[in-house]
């Protein structure tokens, strides 16, 4: 849990990406929350996570951007801050993406999901990652898996119940 804690609280932790969480999201083993700016207070971004045997930590996060990432963490990682470099992530053994991964510190790379790749991983039982030789599973359904939903508030876009959630039941 302690990793998954840091696996979140690294992903955004910038100024522009600091402060929250505000509100907690707790379905199946995934846990996090919504973010705001340091510098207004504003909304910046939904992030859930969770916690592997393996030592990986996957976190799924939605941004004001409307961009969703996949985030990995790992102690074991060694990357350098800023390189960017190919993940492939398998769904099911069938549907391939190629996502563009970015370290955001030694220990953690993140990237944006492809539309294709965000709707295979939605409905997903495994997912397959490699990246830099080497190969991760994760098993989706076995986690309770969290789908966060940004939606309106008001005028402007609110962090307060700002998403939907639900188990993905297995098929």
């Amino acid at each position: 849990m302690k990793r998954l804690v840091a696996a979140l609280a690294l992903i955004f932790n910038t100024s522009s990406f600091a402060a929250g969480p505000f509100g907690t999201i707790h379905t199946g083993n995934w846990k996090g929350g919504a973010y705001t700016s340091d510098n207004n207070g504003t909304f910046t971004h939904c992030a859930a996570g969770t916690g592997y045997g393996s030592g990986i930590s996957l976190v799924v996060s939605y941004n004001v951007n409307n961009e969703w990432l996949l985030g990995f963490a790992s102690q074991s990682f060694r990357l350098t801050k800023g390189e960017t470099f190919p993940i492939d992530v398998t769904f099911d053994g069938q549907s391939q993406s190629r996502l563009f991964g970015t370290a955001v510190t030694d220990q953690l790379v993140s990237a944006v999901m492809v539309p294709n790749a965000l709707r295979d991983f939605k409905k997903a039982s495994l997912m397959v990652a490699v990246a830099k030789g080497a190969t991760f599973q994760f098993k989706l359904d076995s986690t309770g898996f969290c789908h966060l939903q940004l939606c309106s508030k008001g005028k402007g876009v609110g962090y307060q119940q700002c998403w939907g959630l639900y188990d993905r039941q297995p098929s």
